[in-house]
């Protein structure tokens, strides 16, 4: 009896264990391996016999899944109350044991304890899904995902992907980086473009917006993953909610991906929910049209007709997007840049240099001359000067240059900044800058020549 009581909780863990990596032939195995290694004494025991083997035979025929640890425990318990097993199964009183068998027995019970801990953790493990976003490097996502490939889903496959590509977003301007060839996110790739037909509308959207954070301007041969994405999307845009379908856009206008099918299908679907769009969706609508040089003049009309009605919901960043991208399409309208300068001394404190740069860009395309916004905005330039880049401080002296609006402080201030980016600047920057210097007299300086 006390044989039994040992080995039982050994042999009901060790088969569970065997089960999940080499089936129940194993786990027999196992179990007759365990019979040897212990005393001869115990081996000859008949309830020890009946107990390994009556366990090991009930247990190979069911999956170890967690749901059967209440059965091993229930089977345990009845085992104990047949055979009158009670009190401390290692007590001396009960059997004559020699002290070499106590002490093995002692070591089993401890590896026992060791093995049910190790268990219970890898089950909970395995139960609590993955979270990937907060891995503090894309690298250390995706080793994530290469530990926990065997049991990922679909939707955990997107929110792998999402993370990845979110940890390692580009900049404006750049095209490439070392994690676009990394072994195991073309292996995610590939798992993601398997799943395609099963993902829903959103998280298809989600899979763009991760391609559009890793790479810009894409080209066809570098992208089946964004061309199996947008072919399963176009069936499913009558889906897409608001702030998806203006991600969408967004995606589409950073990976200057053109899908005719798809493209059409979003236009009517946007023309129909613009009412009901926010600002910062108005704005990443806008941005995808720009980005993909679409000029859909329904569309425009009503994101302009939407914006000015709510221009008191717009940001900082927002409203540059939008006015940026309006005139990056040759797309004017008049009343919404009057709504805009009224909007912009109350988010001027909130414009980074790109903002800035953004929104001076958008009135000198619109040739909308503002007074009190455009000094508003040099102002406000002249005390953010030491944060512009070159390229940044060029383009805002060319948007004042052809406002021809010579402000002392955001003149000199732009000029110098300008000097002394010159020497990482391109050719074409700092000829842009020189043009702007010569419709700006006060940011002419021999120095800065």
């Amino acid at each position: 009896r006390r044989a039994g009581m040992v080995c039982l909780g050994h042999v009901q863990h060790r088969a569970m264990a065997t089960l999940s990596r080499r089936g129940s032939h194993a786990c027999v195995l196992h179990t007759m391996k365990l019979r040897r290694a212990v005393s001869p004494a115990l081996r000859d025991n008949a309830v020890f016999r009946l107990n390994t083997r009556g366990l090991a035979v009930r247990h190979a025929n069911h999956l170890p899944e967690p749901r059967h640890m209440t059965e091993l425990k229930e089977t345990a318990r009845k085992l104990k109350k047949r055979f009158g097993i009670a009190g401390n199964p290692l007590s001396a009183d009960r059997l004559p044991l020699t002290k070499a068998d106590l002490q093995k027995e002692k070591r089993i019970a401890t590896r026992v304890e060791q093995l049910e801990q190790q268990l219970l953790t890898t089950y909970e493990e395995m139960r609590t899904p993955p979270r990937f976003k907060e891995a503090a490097r894309a690298e250390e996502a995706l080793q994530l995902y290469a530990d926990r490939r065997a049991v990922l889903g679909p939707q955990d496959l997107v929110a792998a992907f999402y993370a990845v590509c979110d940890k390692k977003r580009l900049p404006p301007g750049i095209r490439f980086n070392k994690l676009q060839r990394h072994p195991q996110l073309q292996q995610l790739k590939g798992d993601l473009i398997e799943v395609m037909p099963t993902l829903d509308s959103k998280q298809l959207t989600r899979v763009l917006q991760g391609a559009s954070y890793l790479h810009q301007q894409i080209g066809k041969a570098h992208a089946p993953l964004v061309d199996v994405a947008c072919t399963h999307l176009r069936d499913k845009v009558e889906q897409l909610p608001e702030r998806e379908l203006a991600t969408c856009f967004y995606a589409l206008g950073r990976l200057g991906w053109r899908d005719e099918g798809l493209l059409t299908s979003l236009i009517s679907r946007a023309g129909i929910l613009a009412p009901r769009l926010y600002s910062i969706d108005l704005a990443f609508v806008a941005s995808g049209l720009a980005g993909l040089h679409v000029v859909s003049a329904p569309l425009l009309h009503e994101l302009c007709d939407v914006s000015r009605l709510k221009m008191g919901e717009f940001n900082a960043r927002e409203l540059s997007m939008l006015l940026s991208s309006l005139a990056s399409l040759d797309w004017h309208d008049e009343a919404l840049m009057f709504a805009a300068a009224k909007r912009v001394p109350v988010v001027l404190m909130d414009m980074n240099p790109q903002s800035l740069c953004e929104t001076a860009y958008a009135f000198s395309a619109s040739q909308v001359w503002v007074a009190p916004a455009l000094a508003k905005i040099a102002g406000e330039t002249a005390r953010k000067a030491e944060f512009f880049t070159g390229a940044q401080a060029s383009a805002m002296l060319s948007a004042l240059g052809e406002l021809r609006w010579d402000q002392a402080d955001a003149s000199r201030a732009m000029a110098e900044q300008l000097a002394g980016k010159a020497p990482t600047m391109s050719l074409t920057e700092l000829a842009v800058g020189v043009r702007a210097l010569s419709r700006l007299p006060w940011s002419r300086d021999s120095q800065v020549m």
